[in-house]
């Protein structure tokens, strides 16, 4: 796997990312395919390393890989004549040629007039009621529950439609939430900005460089902008609450991510996350708050069993200076 990482932007110079960076992108691989495993368990991993810098980051570019080799999609395709059976409240996708609409569903409106007969979607998007006439809509989906909302149209006017392949639809808009990450915001928008260089990502993405953010599919948890949910982010003070909307597309996702001592401290023990698959990010070298976010994440490990030798179970090997525990209910 040939990683390259723009080390200087203004110079545009470029450079093959090391082992360590292609190691945390192989256990975000691992953990995708291995997502069935994971599923029956509640779990707990502890990655302890020297810099947390992109570890994270190349996690969510791992499992970005994975779920689009694994075609791994939770949209369903309906028929038109299938939608006088939808129930209010369901999420559908509604696909247009510039891009899709995804919104919670109200009602269906027929009218004919002579021979012509027209059908208007009521629906809303974040609670804002919305109507649209389905002529020139290309596809039908229903998404379920607590699927994020939002209008993706990729064209503005006058702009010229794009004709996409399999692959490129698959990428733009693949609907498998992986991981929530939470994290500092400054610090990890600054690692998104990063641009990096994947070949098999060239022709599906028509770019020759892609910023992390695009390349690993993150998306914001609170300001959704993407077509696809793979792997959303939020600042760690921003912790949603139960029942909220937010909160659903986080139970949605198959692990937690707690980016860093910060995090860890902050949100070990919230309860929003108890019956949660989490991995925590802990930052050695800083006495004081790796000391912090160890005790946050070992107080909430009383319903838990260690996992011996996880390294093995899992199949995966830290990079040199990195270590993991896990612990599993």
């Amino acid at each position: 796997m040939k990683i390259e990482i723009e080390e200087d932007f203004d110079s545009s110079t470029w450079v093959e990312a090391g082992t360590w960076f292609k190691q945390f992108v192989n256990l975000g691989m691992l953990l995708g395919r291995k997502s069935k495993d994971f599923a029956d368990r509640r779990y707990r991993l502890l990655l302890a390393v020297p810099k947390k810098e992109f570890v994270t980051a190349a996690i969510a570019f791992g499992m970005s890989i994975q779920k689009f080799l694994d075609n791994e999609n939770h949209a369903r395709v309906i028929h038109r004549s299938d939608l006088p059976a939808i129930e209010p409240g369901t999420v559908l996708r509604l696909e247009w040629k510039p891009g899709p609409r995804d919104v919670v569903f109200k009602n269906l409106e027929t009218k004919t007039v002579g021979r012509t007969q027209s059908q208007r979607i009521h629906c809303f998007i974040e609670g804002i009621p919305k109507i649209f006439d389905l002529r020139g809509v290309e596809s039908i989906s229903v998404l379920p529950s607590g699927f994020p909302e939002g209008e993706y149209l990729e064209l503005g006017k006058g702009e010229t439609e794009q004709t996409r392949t399999a692959l490129q639809e698959r990428w733009r808009s693949q609907e498998a939430p992986a991981l929530a990450i939470f994290s500092d915001l400054g610090h990890f928008k600054e690692q998104l900005a990063t641009r990096i260089r994947y070949a098999p990502l060239e022709q599906i993405a028509e770019k020759d460089a892609l910023p992390l953010e695009e390349a690993s599919r993150i998306d914001y948890l609170f300001n959704d902008i993407y077509a696809h949910f793979v792997n959303v982010f939020a600042h760690a003070g921003q912790m949603p609450a139960t029942d909220t909307v937010e909160h659903k597309k986080i139970k949605l996702c198959q692990w937690v991510v707690l980016d860093g001592n910060s995090a860890t401290t902050k949100l070990s023990a919230r309860e929003e996350i108890r019956d949660l698959n989490v991995i925590s990010l802990i930052e050695l070298g800083t006495p004081l708050s790796q000391g912090k976010a160890f005790q946050a994440f070992t107080s909430e490990l009383n319903r838990f069993n260690e996992i011996p030798e996880v390294t093995n179970s899992l199949g995966w090997e830290p990079p040199a200076g990195a270590q993991i525990w896990g612990w599993a209910s």
